[in-house]
């Protein structure tokens, strides 16, 4: 594994970071499309750097692509895979509560975490 690519995990994850901690804020703030977003992003953000570590075309080159990805890869455990597949959903087709969205997207995210702790420790 090269540094350069263990350098754009790392940025990936902290970026996911920061987009959970907007989620959380935008929760308190009562903008649910906003938790929704930033859930998405931030799950979408650590999925990006188990993909650049362990590549994967199933999951694409973008946070939604690597949402749908992991909705369909039978490698992941199925409530994950739920959860990926939930966030990808337009909002008008599932009501999907912003405390819900934050569910799915620390479920994948501590999904993510597993994967990557030997690359990243």
């Amino acid at each position: 594994m090269n540094n350069l690519t263990l350098a754009k995990a790392r940025i990936s994850v902290a970026n996911g970071d920061l987009d959970l901690s907007r989620a959380y804020d935008a929760l308190k703030e009562g903008n649910i499309g906003k938790v929704r977003t930033a859930a998405r992003r931030a799950a979408g953000y650590y999925l990006e750097a188990v993909n650049l570590l362990e590549p994967n075309e199933l999951y694409g080159t973008h946070f939604m692509s690597f949402l749908r990805g992991i909705a369909e890869d039978a490698s992941v455990p199925e409530d994950v895979r739920k959860c990926g597949s939930d966030l990808t959903q337009r909002l008008s087709d599932l009501n999907l509560s912003g405390e819900d969205a934050l569910s799915c997207a620390n479920k994948i995210i501590d999904y993510c975490k597993e994967k990557l702790k030997d690359y990243l420790d």
